[in-house]
């Protein structure tokens, strides 16, 4: 969490600048305007970063394809991933990592509940290079949709089985070439309650066609995040289990497909009932 350490080193020094220039320490009130002064300062530097980066991203062209995430970009992916989960407010449980290839790329898989799934991954798993196949809408979100573009993440076009197929076998690619490896929600969409939706069987042929396990992961607690206002969430990654490459290989996507999201679902009711 380097970047949030820098953001509040800058606050606390322009406060304390304007607090000797202004002779606040003279008044009676000076803690307060100190502190409303530090308050200040710490959001006009998370505005500035984000109009400077918008700024620099504007030369990045998203249509020319990234060989391999540059070390910065993928160090200010995790910083960025880590402010947004500190600042809505979560604490995350990583349970089952020893479970993760550490020298093999991989495909991940999960549920789909939130919007903030991915942050969680990229803040807190960000050692194992794990790049997302992501709408296209996520690309054109200013600075992040650049951003993740030079960390190797891909667009597809849900609409068009082709195009759809071109990014799978780009991503078996990447994978293939050690570059990065990738999650995906093959739900498709989100889903607006705890319920899953069926599974698209195509999208795990990016682990038959660059043969690489599959990393079967749920996700849970994303799904209160915006209803508990001013009250700390627990989102936990619970990795369940990794299919060899072998067994990837030798099934079809139509009969693996149904089996994992079984798998997920039945942790998500256990999961689920325990916290009611």
């Amino acid at each position: 969490m380097i970047l949030i350490t820098i953001f509040l080193l800058i606050s606390i020094a322009v406060a304390l600048w304007i607090s000797l220039a202004g002779g606040w320490f003279a008044t009676a009130a000076w803690i307060w305007k100190l502190i409303l002064a530090f308050l200040g300062s710490y959001v006009g530097v998370n505005i500035l970063f984000f109009l400077a980066g918008s700024l620099c991203m504007l030369f990045v062209d998203s249509k020319k394809d990234v060989p391999k995430p540059a070390k910065f970009n993928a160090w200010l992916e995790r910083e960025m991933a880590q402010l947004v989960c500190i600042y809505v407010g979560t604490k995350t449980v990583i349970n089952g990592e020893e479970k993760i290839p550490e020298n093999s790329r991989f495909l991940m898989i999960s549920n789909h509940r939130s919007n903030m799934d991915p942050f969680y991954v990229l803040a807190w798993l960000s050692k194992y290079n794990i790049a997302f196949i992501s709408k296209y809408e996520n690309f054109k979100i200013p600075f992040i949709g650049k951003l993740i573009h030079l960390c190797c993440h891909l667009p597809i076009d849900r609409e068009n089985a082709r195009n759809a197929m071109k990014t799978i076998n780009r991503a078996a690619k990447y994978i293939q070439d050690d570059i990065v490896s990738f999650m995906i929600y093959p739900e498709g969409h989100r889903t607006k309650s705890k319920e899953m939706l069926p599974f698209h069987p195509g999208s795990l042929k990016i682990a038959q066609k660059a043969s690489v396990p599959i990393v079967v992961t749920s996700i849970s607690g994303t799904e209160k995040i915006f209803r508990r206002v001013f009250r700390r969430t627990t989102v936990t990654l619970d990795i369940l289990e990794t299919i060899p490459a072998e067994e990837v290989k030798a099934r079809k996507t139509t009969e693996l497909s149904p089996c994992v999201q079984k798998l997920i679902e039945e942790h998500l009711r256990i999961v689920d009932n325990a916290e009611k």
